[in-house]
């Protein structure tokens, strides 16, 4: 589970300001120093998710652009999450997106009587962990049973729908929600990428019947996302390759350029590691067709 959740501003002068934190644990809180912001900052000027591994924990970051509509006041903002060292950072994006979204709506004129960091708690309490949990089958049912609480106090039809779906917990429809998707997990380390999604299209399905609007939505995403990745993954390959020709052939800003467009496409893979060797290969060789370039000139 997270340890926390931040929100930073992209202002319009592009300055960039921490607008509030939430913490798990208000005893152990670790704020974001001068200089890790500067990193976060620099990072996201080529990356839209960003992971930065720590001694200690891991910040996983979200940089979302507002709508033209919403940008009076800020261009956008930057979500993260302190996670624990050993955490799965890509299990948390999808919620990072979605919190995202949920922040833009706000009216930024005013911040400062926003009450950012009640709000924030609120996102990180309905949003983060929830989504990140929600197919647990736990913690599904008791979303669903929670669900029936508010309804078996209206009218009729409320009162019908909600032994409907007590009936679904009888049935056990959380606990098969959690094992359709542990089972597309395990599709998707095993390359079999089509049965994966089918599974999450099944799951997204059976979201809809016990009314979880979001979570089928997230799911129904899941599903179109690992249907796309054999496509990236191949394009991955090919441009990497075409990298190490270019360098071996000292062709330093093509290399610099499809380096560049690796770390993009395994970003889009949540392949962090990948992302982050490809990038530093493609600033290095940056720097280096630099000064190459200006010798060479100077000869």
């Amino acid at each position: 589970m997270p340890k926390g959740y931040f929100l930073i501003a992209m202002k319009k002068n592009s300055e960039f300001e921490i607008l509030g934190y939430f913490f798990k644990d208000q005893k152990r809180q670790t704020p974001i120093s001068d200089d890790l912001l500067l990193r976060i900052r620099i990072d996201h000027n080529s990356k839209e998710i960003n992971k930065i591994t720590l001694e200690n924990q891991i910040i996983l970051s979200f940089l979302y652009k507002f709508h033209p509509k919403f940008q009076k006041y800020l261009q956008g903002i930057i979500v993260g999450l302190f996670l624990n060292i050993d955490e799965d950072a890509k299990s948390y994006i999808s919620s990072l997106q979605t919190s995202a979204k949920l922040l833009e709506e706000l009216d930024y004129s005013n911040i400062k009587s926003l009450n950012i960091e009640e709000k924030i708690e609120h996102i990180y309490i309905n949003y983060i962990e929830k989504l990140k949990d929600i197919v647990d089958s736990d913690n599904l049912k008791k979303l669903i049973i929670e669900r029936t609480k508010t309804l078996l106090s209206g009218n009729i039809e409320d009162r019908k729908l909600a032994q409907a779906l007590l009936g679904k917990i009888e049935d056990g429809i959380h606990i098969e929600m959690h094992k359709i998707t542990k089972s597309a997990e395990e599709a998707i380390k095993n390359h079999e990428y089509e049965k994966a999604a089918k599974k999450y299209d099944t799951a997204s399905k059976m979201a809809l019947e016990i009314y979880e609007d979001k979570l089928a939505k997230t799911l129904e995403e899941k599903a179109i996302n690992t249907r796309q990745l054999p496509n990236i993954i191949k394009e991955r390959e090919e441009v990497a390759l075409k990298a190490r020709n270019s360098l071996k052939n000292d062709d330093f800003h093509t290399a610099y350029s499809l380096y560049r467009k690796a770390a993009d496409l395994s970003e889009k893979l949540m392949d962090f590691e990948k992302s982050e060797e490809y990038s530093l290969k493609s600033r290095a060789l940056s720097e280096f067709h630099k000064i190459d370039k200006k010798y060479k000139h100077n000869d």
